[in-house]
């Protein structure tokens, strides 16, 4: 199941319900659904009435099955104003989940997506905390021993299990913005890596599989200009043209990462592989900041990638167990 929303064009608009007898009126655009005008002469106080309740956006929640060609069935849509807290969004969630898995037909549910805006992060925490979740933790020995372990954490929701995972395609958009961010400059050992890379693959080689409209003037929201970065050939061009190794190895380990989760070929236990990959990567990425005394706020990707990238990796091995265990 995935959650995602967009902007409306913030306004109320009278409609005819011509399936009544009396062909009633109705005002919708407002958070709070479709509401009766009871006199149409009385429309205009009404609206101003209803004014500060407009809905700012929509959000819909799908159902997706795990099959080619097969489209995603659309479960619930709900207008949302500007004020909408994550706590309203995790109880909208939590009556969705109701419906699914505790029905006398349920659904099987194993995972939960959505992007990586601060608001939906704090949604799924309020629904675990809604639903009463059962966490159940999976341990990984750590190849550097001591003692320490990889947890990979699944939630058990109303006796299902379940895996919290990230949109895919947010997640390439948010790695493409942080290496174009001047805001910081990302540092994997003596190799800084920043935009001026990227500007010069694109436009200083005829062979080059990204496009001018990549680097310049660019939609930071387009799709198929991030997976372009991350793709296959973007990384064998920065591989013949540059001697960035930090380059190199930041395109393969988090276009890899997406892989994992897109690829219909590649076995399991590559998979695997290719997360905990990552995980390994940033954690050796954070032990050299720290230990060089170069502050992460400034040398290493923002936060909410940081974040993402631990769900990512989380999720796709909570899959794997739900699958295996549960």
């Amino acid at each position: 199941m995935a959650v995602d929303d967009t902007q409306l064009l913030a306004a109320l608009c009278p409609y005819c319900d011509g399936s009544h007898k009396l062909k009633k009126w109705f005002l919708i655009g407002s958070v709070f659904g479709p509401m009766e005008v009871a006199d149409i002469k009385l429309l205009t106080q009404q609206i101003a009435a209803a004014s500060v309740s407009k809905a700012t956006k929509v959000w819909l929640w799908i159902l997706q099955i795990p099959y080619s060609r097969v489209p995603p069935l659309i479960l619930a849509m709900a207008p949302l104003g500007s004020k909408t807290t994550a706590a309203e969004l995790a109880a909208m969630e939590r009556d969705i989940l109701q419906l699914l898995l505790q029905a006398a037909d349920s659904f099987c549910i194993i995972t939960l997506g959505s992007d990586g805006t601060v608001t939906k992060h704090n949604a799924r925490r309020e629904l675990l905390t809604l639903t009463s979740a059962v966490d159940i933790h999976y341990c990984i020995p750590h190849p550097e021993g001591n003692g320490q372990f990889i947890t990979i954490m699944v939630h058990k929701v109303y006796g299902q299990a379940l895996a919290i995972i990230q949109d895919l395609k947010y997640c390439q958009k948010m790695f493409r913005n942080n290496l174009f961010s001047g805001a910081t400059l990302l540092l994997l050992g003596r190799y800084p890596i920043f935009y001026e890379l990227i500007h010069v693959m694109a436009l200083n080689f005829e062979d080059s599989p990204l496009y001018r409209r990549n680097v310049e003037k660019l939609d930071r929201q387009d799709d198929r200009a991030a997976a372009r970065l991350f793709s296959a050939d973007a990384l064998k061009h920065a591989i013949e043209h540059t001697d960035n190794l930090g380059l190199v190895a930041y395109l393969f380990v988090f276009g890899e990462m997406v892989d994992a989760y897109q690829s219909r070929t590649i076995p399991h236990s590559e998979r695997i592989k290719m997360v905990l990959r990552a995980r390994f990567f940033k954690d050796l990425w954070k032990a050299f900041l720290r230990n060089a005394g170069y502050p992460e706020r400034c040398y290493f990707i923002s936060r909410d990638a940081d974040d993402i990238t631990d769900i990512l990796i989380n999720g796709l091995l909570s899959i794997i167990y739900i699958h295996w265990d549960c």
